[in-house]
């Protein structure tokens, strides 16, 4: 038996409450000393427990206490009574079969059990006060001598100990616990902590030993749970797991307080050592200190950790329990349906990763064991690890793995994509579906990731291609020739498609090929091999067949690590065919490798010929054959491209057989072996067999022009370009116009002198210029004096006779320019020596030879 101490540190008061009793009158009999006294006598004699007492007999308890034997009572003094109580149980005083004597116990604090299986805390001070349950008792004791029975005053009234859950609601810190214990579904769930130790771990304990999942697991809604789980192996094991944990949480019997250290068992039979600090104020387990210690319930003692070290001990997690962490139940329920158990259960020993749809509508019908296979890949997928700096796909096995009749019973492949926009980094599966990267956990050997919607089998062909990657020409081609929908061969199949509008590149060649049905038949066919080969392949070389069941071999060439492009050699094809790695496109028979060029097979053979007679030039081909040195173009194959005008053109340019330059004409429009990648790649410097060279730009509307590079500034543009299947450097060009002999530069043909000769010429020039001036102005002079002497002596005879009335108004003579000044003097003079002649003889000719008869008076008298 534990002996137990109390102290009471409200002592004095109630020493002063017994004195002041003490002092009240009291009639003649009840000063006598009675023989016979009880607990309820005590409380009669003792004013301070009036309000207790009249609420005993109130209650019709008076006899009951009287009659009970082998107790201690706790009685509140009146001020207790402050408060109306709104239910009063005399029990809730009484501890039965236990005479407390606070004198039993040291210093520290005790738990008391009773027969009435509630637990009490008695709590000894070092000054001799003590507590019981947290309330003051006050120092005396009265003990009745007609029952065993000890009575003890309390200064406030004790309260009743809480339930169990009363405990966990009232602390936020202890959600997790609460809500393990609410879903946790046991006939004995409330009955499991009866009289019972129970250590309670708060949030932090519970999140130090689980991860997210594993908490998820533990606690998730039990509705919820159950609506979608109809697997028994599944929900019992949920049910087993929740009560394993709260059994190695509960100790049978009452630990608490001052104690020595003790070796105890929990309910699943592990051993723990528990142990009391500071006289009992706090307690440990293995070691571990409680943060809230001695905490009573109605029917036993519980202790709060923030951290138990065994909570999670040989409790065995598995990709079942962590998938219903992640919510994903149903696609739990249909792993179990399938048979597929296994692979979730913990039995699968190897790497595994699965793909998790979480964000499903509950609509969604269903999964069929292959697309659910599907999920699931039986190797360890590591985001951080697999994709470097440089690597931005990989492609996987996942774990359907078909008959024979589609994949050769080989599995069908996934692949990872790493994405960066805006500086965030995403993972696509499939191109399609969206990784939660940071959502992803790793239990045992799996690998859980979360995507967000159910992940489909690749389709069809048809239906796989993207259709943003410019392969429709391609698979227009596949429909026309039936191609789609591919029988099983029990290999699987590989499709090398081009892609990109790879086909628009060569145009003329896409135009033939349309109109030649058995040409486009042959390519197509060639470009399907009946095996399975991706770009991330270990081997070197490959021995297939194609849809014709022609041998085919493959050699892998030697690339550097690093490189984002893989060659492939093929036995059929002269160039080596380019295909992007990890840039495989699975379907439901195989896998199909988008390239970005076309590669024509041996047996294809598409000639100049060919190419000429799709560009409707038979005009140009008919000029080409009139000559000799030119057919050789069409009959040898040789390495010539040629740049074609449109017939149209031809005629408005007046070009036919009849030209003079035919000859010319047609070598500036035939360009050397040499030049044919220049002239593809629009560059400058494009020899002609002509001898003169064009230059080639890029419009802004991506259109290619060509000029000569020497000539005027006139510009043809290329319409279509196609090149030979035999011979990639022998190519035929469409222009819109053909090139103009006249568009070449004429100054070639001047005589070029030397800057010598030219400065002697412009010298001699010169003084050629300086010598005709002058002889012009010797002949101009002398022409003009011979007509000045001419004029003095004609100017007589073509004066008029009669002067016109005008002229004899302006000066009174007749006055001639051009006449000997001399004449004029002697005329002069001899008007100044004799009288002047009449008005008629003044106005009579010079030249006549005789002056006119004066018929003047004045004459008459002379």
């Amino acid at each position: 038996m534990i002996a137990y101490k109390v102290w009471l540190p409200f002592w004095i008061l109630g020493v002063e409450a017994l004195h002041a009793s003490e002092n009240v009158p009291r009639g003649q009999d009840e000063k006598e000393d009675f023989p016979f006294t009880t607990v309820v006598d005590l409380l009669w004699q003792n004013v301070e427990f009036s309000t207790f007492l009249r609420k005993v007999q109130k209650c019709g308890k008076i006899n009951y206490l009287n009659e009970l034997d082998n107790f201690t009572l706790f009685a509140p003094i009146n001020s207790a009574f402050s408060q109306n109580l709104e239910q009063f149980e005399v029990d809730d005083f009484v501890l039965h079969d236990c005479v407390l004597d606070p004198r039993q116990f040291d210093v520290g604090i005790h738990v008391l059990a009773t027969n009435d299986s509630t637990p009490h805390l008695v709590d000894v001070r070092s000054d001799g006060s003590w507590l019981i349950n947290d309330t003051p008792v006050l120092k005396d004791v009265l003990r009745p001598n007609m029952q065993n029975a000890t009575l003890h005053g309390v200064v406030a009234t004790v309260p009743r100990a809480p339930t169990f859950v009363g405990i966990l609601h009232s602390l936020s810190q202890l959600s997790y616990f609460s809500k393990l214990v609410a879903v946790t579904e046991s006939h004995n769930a409330l009955t499991l902590f009866e009289h019972k130790t129970v250590f309670i771990p708060d949030n932090i304990a519970f999140n130090n030993q689980f991860s997210d999942l594993e908490i998820a697991y533990l606690l998730g809604d039990k509705n919820s749970v159950h609506e979608n789980l109809r697997t028994l192996s599944t929900i019992d094991n949920l049910k087993k797991d929740r009560v394993f944990v709260l059994n190695k949480l509960v100790v049978d019997g009452l630990f608490g307080g001052r104690l020595h250290q003790t070796n105890i068992t929990n309910l699943n039979g592990d051993l723990m050592i528990i142990d009391s600090h500071a006289n009992g104020s706090a307690i440990s387990v293995n070691g571990t200190i409680a943060s809230g210690s001695n905490q009573l319930y109605n029917a036993g003692i519980a202790h709060i950790f923030s951290e138990l070290d065994f909570l999670s001990h040989d409790l065995r997690f598995t990709a079942e329990k962590y998938l219903l962490g992640l919510g994903a139940d149903r696609f739990v329920e249909e792993v179990h349906m399938r048979g597929l158990a296994h692979l979730i259960n913990g039995e699968f020993e190897g790497p595994l990763t699965i793909f998790v749809p979480v964000e499903t509508s509950n609509d969604s019908p269903g999964y069929s064991k292959s697309s659910l296979l599907y999920h699931f890949t039986d190797t360890s997928v590591n985001l951080t690890r697999d994709f470097s700096d440089e690597t931005e796909t990989r492609l996987y096995d996942s774990m359907f793995c078909s008959s024979n009749k589609r994949l050769g019973g080989q599995c069908q492949r996934q692949k990872i994509q790493r994405l960066k926009k805006h500086g965030d980094t995403e993972y696509l599966l499939n191109k399609k579906y969206r990784l939660k990267s940071d959502d992803y956990t790793t239990i045992g050997n799996t690998t859980i990731f979360s995507v967000e919607e159910e992940i489909s089998l690749p389709g069809d062909l048809l239906s796989s291609v993207n259709p943003f990657s410019g392969c429709s020409k391609s698979l227009s081609f596949l429909r026309d020739l039936n191609l789609l929908d591919l029988r099983p061969n029990s290999k699987g199949y590989t499709v090398f498609l081009p892609c990109f509008d790879s086909w628009e590149y060569f145009d003329l060649n896409l135009d033939y090929l349309e109109h030649n049905i058995s040409a486009l038949n042959l390519i197509m066919k060639n470009y399907i091999l009946n095996d399975l080969i991706y770009t991330d392949t270990e081997e070197q070389s490959f021995m297939t067949s194609n849809l014709y069941d022609e041998n085919i071999t493959i050699s892998v060439l030697q690339s550097e690590t690093d490189s984002e492009q893989i060659a492939l050699s093929f036995n059929t094809i002269d160039e080596p065919v380019m295909l992007t790695k990890n840039f495989d496109t699975f379907f439901d028979q195989g896998v199909i490798h988008p390239m970005e060029n076309v590669y024509f097979p041996d047996s294809l053979n598409i000639t100049l010929q060919n190419l000429m007679d799709t560009a409707n030039s038979f005009d140009f081909i008919e000029y080409l054959k009139s000559f000799d040195s030119l057919k050789m173009i069409f009959d040898q194959n040789q390495e010539f491209s040629l740049l074609v005008p449109t017939s149209q053109s031809l005629l408005l340019e007046d070009i036919s057989l009849n030209s003079t330059t035919l000859e010319e004409f047609l070598k500036l429009h035939i360009i050397l072996a040499n030049s044919t990648q220049a002239l593809l790649d629009c560059d400058s410097d494009i020899s002609t067999l002509y001898g003169e060279k064009l230059s080639c730009r890029e419009s802004l509307s991506n259109a290619h022009l060509l000029r000569l590079k020497d000539g005027v500034d006139k510009e043809v543009r290329i319409m279509k370009k196609g090149c030979s299947s035999s011979n990639e450097r022998a190519c035929v060009f469409v222009i819109d116009r053909p090139i103009s002999l006249s568009w070449l530069d004429q100054d070639r043909y001047k005589i070029r002198l030397p800057g010598t000769a030219i400065a002697m010429g412009a010298l001699l020039g010169i003084l050629l210029i300086f010598g005709v001036l002058a002889c012009t102005l010797v002949v101009v002079v002398r022409k003009r004096g011979t007509e000045g002497h001419q004029s003095v002596e004609r100017s007589g005879e073509q004066d008029p006779l009669l002067r016109s009335p005008k002229i004899a108004k302006r000066g009174g003579y007749s006055s001639s320019l051009g006449r000997d000044p001399a004449a004029f003097t002697d005329r002069s003079n001899q008007v100044m020596g004799n009288p002047g002649p009449s008005p008629f003889a003044k106005s009579y000719s010079e030249n006549s030879s005789r002056n006119p008869v004066s018929i003047n008076q004045g004459s008459s008298h002379t």
